[in-house]
């Protein structure tokens, strides 16, 4: 199967559904997840059947991605399992970002982890997901924030791979907001805004309805 790519200066981020490219990037996020000391023990695997996989590579070398497993209606999102009492079972317009990591030498290429983002939103509004749910450590809470991501704390801070996180959620209509507000100031978020292009340009639910 091909996968859908966009290429950017010296990266590109791709789509993946061939097996073999989400076999590589799976055990890219194990390893990554061991050198963190995070214990994610099967969960980078159970959801893979209802997961989507963005892969950054750069000079072709694969540096990083996402993983996000989309809610189905019926099936509750990963976050359940150590939130329990908040249900997202029944919807379908949801999802939940596993893991977004980068091998430690590509961290400081901002470029490449706003080029996956930037892919994921994409997918997002085309899918008409209108929240996007992911896990943060207070350390990590505090960066999303400065960078721009509208989180809301929703589930209170709990031990999640064992490390205290607390379950956060924001609306991807609310990331074109805190996005186009940061470009008015700066050219680096400018660039991301240029580089979302028209989804970007008005709220998102409005683009994907």
């Amino acid at each position: 199967m091909k996968r859908q790519s966009r290429t950017y200066a010296q990266t590109s981020v791709a789509t993946l559904s061939a097996p073999q490219d989400v076999d590589e990037i799976v055990r890219l996020f194990e390893r990554l997840a061991a050198e963190e000391g995070w214990e994610p023990g099967d969960n980078l695997r159970i959801d893979r059947h209802r997961s989507v996989y963005f892969a950054g590579r750069s000079d072709h070398e694969l540096a990083g991605g996402l993983q996000m497993v989309l809610g189905d209606g019926s099936n509750a999102l990963p976050s359940q399992r150590v939130w329990p009492e908040i249900d997202l079972s029944g919807r379908s317009d949801v999802a939940h970002v596993v893991i977004l990591a980068l091998r430690p030498e590509y961290r400081a290429r901002h470029g490449l982890f706003w080029n996956i983002c930037v892919e994921m939103w994409k997918y997002c509004v085309a899918r008409g997901v209108s929240e996007i749910w992911i896990e943060a450590t207070p350390k990590t809470l505090r960066l999303y924030r400065r960078i721009g991501w509208p989180l809301e704390i929703v589930g209170d801070l709990r031990m999640h791979w064992d490390e205290p996180c607390f379950l956060c959620r924001m609306g991807t209509d609310e990331v074109a907001a805190a996005l186009t507000s940061k470009a008015e100031r700066s050219a680096a978020y400018k660039a991301v805004v240029d580089q979302a292009g028209p989804i970007l340009d008005e709220p998102l639910l409005t683009k994907a309805a």
